[in-house]
């Protein structure tokens, strides 16, 4: 939502929420004559503040995450293998597999993951053209051109043939 559009909306609640309370509460003795329209327009006042305080977090004057959650958020956690390998001795290779999938949507650049991921698709599995395109997704999220060519490599000599180039890398 841009900056404009949230500070209509707010604008927007904001007398919605005074009207309200203005014709639930009687003028000069200050009596609610309507609590239904009284409520109304202090629920309006509530989400009008809410819209503040959204803005103020998304743009970063507010540090709700760091008194939630003390310490560095923009860390991620690093990659742990244990699992899916386990689940490879095990010969559950399906739930090694979304291990690694997990894996690779939390670090997308990590080579060991993608070589993992087409170990189990096409070696364990036999699952070629998942393991082709598990490569081509690869081939795009890693940067260096030496892992680049590892993974080209690995994905050679799992399958005896060359990764043909696809639209997007």
């Amino acid at each position: 939502m841009s900056l404009v559009k949230a500070l209509l909306l707010f604008l927007g609640l904001l007398l919605l929420g005074s009207t309200c309370v203005h014709f639930g509460i009687d003028g000069p003795s200050g009596e609610v004559t309507h609590l239904g329209l009284a409520f109304l327009g202090s629920i309006f006042f509530a989400l009008a503040g809410g819209i503040v305080l959204i803005l103020l977090v998304r743009a970063g004057l507010l540090a709700i995450d760091s008194l939630l959650f003390p310490g560095n958020s923009e860390t991620t956690p690093p990659a742990l293998y244990k699992l899916p390998e386990w689940y490879i001795s095990e010969g559950r290779f399906g739930e090694a597999l979304t291990e690694y999938e997990k894996i690779s949507k939390i670090h997308p650049r990590d080579l060991t993951c993608w070589l993992g991921m087409l170990d189990v698709l096409i070696t364990h599995m036999g699952n070629i053209p998942a393991g082709r395109k598990a490569a081509r997704r690869g081939l795009r999220k890693l940067k260096s051109s030496e892992e680049k060519q590892q993974l080209q490599n690995h994905y050679l000599t799992l399958t005896g043939e060359h990764l043909k180039p696809s639209l997007f890398f």
